[in-house]
């Protein structure tokens, strides 16, 4: 159980940010510590003020206990809707011999790397950026994105580097590397070197069933890239070195209906993955939200020399 001391803290930390001066390192003066005033209901009725105090503390407790078990289900339903993706995804992509042939990537899929942009020259605004960073695994992420003008290159065209809505991407080298992207944007993005791009044969393979088949490859893109603390990854071992399961190859009418299919299982599963990974830091916020208003309600005492509300 918290005390009303802890609520208090909570208020003066924002307050002390606020009063703090300095540059990087920020500094409180003693003579304002010293004034801080603490507000202590019906400071004449000891009795009556730790009630109030012990009611003030009840509410906001409610208010913690409320978030930290809503974060916990959600976190929990989400890890579980992780494995069950995982499983059937699993399944689905598993063939007994026969079933499928096992071909090259290189042969059913064409690659294509990125425009070596220059760091010096990105911008706050323009055309955005396609980075390993952006690269979270399984989605491209564009809440840290750079930009760049097309006018600032005079050797090579960087807009022969397109990305749009649908493409699947893959982090060549450093911290990301073997990660997977999904870019689901409606905006055309543009490609960075070290960051690769599939392109499916049309008519072969269609480009979300390679991406599902991808996610369950990531081990294997790793030890390819060479592992340790610098991977880089190969386009030329990618397309040599890994195998991909195409149904019917003999008859690419029924081979794209039955990837479709997979496809289409695994999507559901999918979405409903990323419907609390998307919702959970919304709905965490909103309660945070909804606990800072009833602890600054709460705490809205008038001060010496103001009238009460």
């Amino acid at each position: 159980m918290s005390d009303i001391f802890t609520f208090c803290r909570q208020i003066f930390e924002q307050e002390a940010m606020s009063s703090a001066t300095g540059g990087g390192q920020k500094n409180l003066s003693t003579n304002w510590l010293g004034l801080y005033l603490i507000p202590i209901p019906c400071p004449n009725n000891p009795k009556k003020s730790l009630e109030i105090q012990t009611e003030i503390v009840r509410i906001l407790d409610s208010f913690t206990e409320l978030t930290t078990e809503l974060t916990t289900e959600l976190t929990t339903e989400l890890s579980l809707r992780k494995k069950q993706y995982q499983y059937y995804r699993d399944q689905l992509l598993t063939f007994k011999d026969g079933e499928v042939e096992w071909k090259k990537l290189g042969e059913v899929c064409e690659f294509k790397n990125g425009f070596a942009f220059k760091s010096s020259l990105f911008k706050e605004s323009g055309l955005p950026i396609i980075r390993i960073t952006n690269i979270t695994g399984s989605n491209v992420d564009l809440s840290d994105v750079k930009y760049f003008s097309p006018s600032d290159y005079a050797r090579g065209n960087p807009l022969n580097y397109p990305v749009v809505k649908g493409d699947v991407l893959i982090a060549m080298s450093g911290a990301t590397t073997g990660k997977i992207g999904y870019f689901n944007f409606e905006k055309t993005a543009y490609l960075n070197q070290r960051v690769g791009k599939f392109v499916p044969k049309e008519g072969v393979l269609i480009n979300r069933y390679l991406y599902h088949f991808l996610l369950t490859k990531s081990d294997f893109i790793y030890v390819l890239a060479g592992g340790g603390a610098l991977p880089n990854l190969s386009s030329r071992k990618l397309k040599e070195k890994l195998l991909i399961p195409i149904p019917y190859p003999d008859n690419p009418e029924n081979s794209l209906k039955e990837q479709a299919r997979i496809v289409a299982i695994l999507d559901k599963f999918d979405t409903l993955t990323n419907s609390i990974t998307e919702g959970l830091p919304r709905e965490i916020e909103l309660r945070q939200k909804q606990y800072g208003y009833y602890r600054d309600l709460l705490f809205s005492f008038p001060k010496p020399g103001e009238d009460a509300a």
